[in-house]
């Protein structure tokens, strides 16, 4: 609730014997009182720990994880915990969306090793399966079961490996994209669900050009060390513009700014093929455009940076 109420609760007692209780009242208003606390000290709801708390009660329900890595996810469980009461307590949407982030990966970490204990069980059974047939191996047909026998434990410890590398992959994506989170604060990104987005706003356009202002060269230089550092990565370059001028001419010109950033990318350094261009002309505004400063912000170019494999999420 965004603001308090006050219930107060007038009742008349008959006039009879004064040894009745009238109990049931009291209870009645103790019970309001305690609605209206809980309505007040509900946070909000958030996506982050929304998405985070999905993720972990979803592991928590698979009996794999559960038996397997349980102390793993009890970390999960004590990481969500902490974003979900740094919400509570603070609503700070940075802190929070990087608690719940880390909540996510615990989990994940926590699938990764379960999978690999299940394929340490598998190696283990396929070594008791195949000793215990090699010493009947006296036949023939033993020694086919020995061979197939052979064959299931090199599987196992092919899914062990599997398992093993992907909890590398794992803790190491988790590593690299905190990494690129610290190489773009200064740049005042934001995590969507499109990722990881950063939106020019000192990168401006005079109305109705594509020319880059003068200081837009050492956010390019910036941007250029940014995609240096991290060659996984590709991005996506949009251009927008006010709504001065028609719909159609505003969309060739958006085009044309996302044009002249990728082009200033390029010059500094970057393969022209990790870098994808789109212009939105007026569209998506994310200020007034009845105003000079209005139409000013809008004339932006925002970034979008891929996954660690090159690929971005549809608008």
């Amino acid at each position: 609730m965004n603001h308090q109420t006050l219930i107060v609760f007038f009742v008349e007692q008959p006039k009879m014997n004064p040894k009745v209780s009238y109990r049931p009242y009291h209870l009645l208003a103790a019970a309001v009182s305690l609605s209206l606390v809980a309505c007040q000290s509900t946070p909000p709801m958030n996506a982050d720990i929304d998405q985070a708390r999905s993720a972990y009660n979803q592991a928590r329900n698979s009996s794999l994880v559960a038996d397997a890595a349980p102390i793993e996810l009890a970390q999960a469980g004590e990481a969500l915990h902490r974003a979900e009461d740094n919400w509570a307590a603070e609503r700070d949407l940075a802190s929070t969306r990087h608690l719940a982030y880390l909540a996510s990966q615990r989990v994940n970490i926590a699938q990764y090793v379960a999978a690999q204990r299940q394929a340490d069980t598998k190696v283990q059974q396929a070594s008791l399966d195949r000793e215990r047939m090699r010493a009947d191996a006296r036949t023939q047909e033993s020694q086919a079961a020995l061979q197939r026998a052979d064959v299931a434990q090199d599987n196992a410890r092919t899914a062990q490996a599997q398992a093993s590398y992907a909890m590398d992959e794992a803790t190491r994506q988790r590593d690299k994209a905190a990494q690129l989170q610290l190489a773009l604060q200064e740049l005042s990104a934001q995590q969507t669900q499109r990722g990881t987005v950063v939106t020019l706003q000192d990168v401006l356009f005079d109305s109705g050009r594509a020319t880059l202002t003068a200081s837009a060269q050492r956010t390019v230089d910036r941007i250029a060390a940014i995609l240096r550092e991290f060659p996984e990565r590709r991005l996506l370059i949009e251009g927008y513009t006010d709504n001065v001028g028609g719909a159609e001419m505003n969309t060739e010109l958006s085009q044309q700014r996302a044009t002249a950033f990728r082009d200033s990318l390029v010059a500094a350094g970057v393969s022209r093929d990790r870098l994808e261009v789109r212009g939105y002309g007026e569209a998506y505004p994310i200020a007034d455009n009845t105003n000079a400063a209005g139409r000013t912000q809008n004339r932006r170019v925002e970034m979008v940076f891929s996954d660690p494999f090159g690929h971005f999420a549809s608008r």
